[in-house]
């Protein structure tokens, strides 16, 4: 089973996590909306990237030792788009069997025809 895993920094992600384990195969997957128009104008396209990429390594890092601890074959993606939209297509594209999430809109639910499971 191939599973796709929404991670947002959470309380919810160690309880995904924890059900997830038994898995063989994870797709672990971080999305944030892109910045209010014109931020990236005022700070700089590359400072905008920049507190992108360390939001997400923030978020990715203690699920990536987590599952490394527990000898869990993963794959981490980081996207800057409409949440929904890059989960839903994301979970299409790679053949995904379940998504698991834990504060996501519910909208992915409904944008999907996925089985998905939200633990609270």
């Amino acid at each position: 089973m191939k599973i796709l895993l929404a991670v947002d920094g959470s309380k919810y992600a160690q309880k995904m996590l924890d059900f997830i384990v038994k898995h063989r195969e994870l797709l672990v997957m971080r999305v944030r909306t892109p910045l209010p128009t014109g931020f990236n104008v005022i700070i700089g396209f590359d400072k905008a990237q920049e507190l992108h990429d360390s939001e997400a390594k923030k978020i990715l890092t203690p699920v990536q030792e987590f599952l490394e601890k527990n000898s869990m074959k993963y794959r981490c993606v980081s996207a800057v788009d409409p949440v929904v939209k890059d989960i839903v297509d994301a979970a299409r594209n790679k053949r995904v069997d379940l998504l698991l999430m834990g504060s996501v809109p519910l909208r992915v639910i409904a944008d999907s025809n996925i089985p998905a499971l939200r633990l609270n």
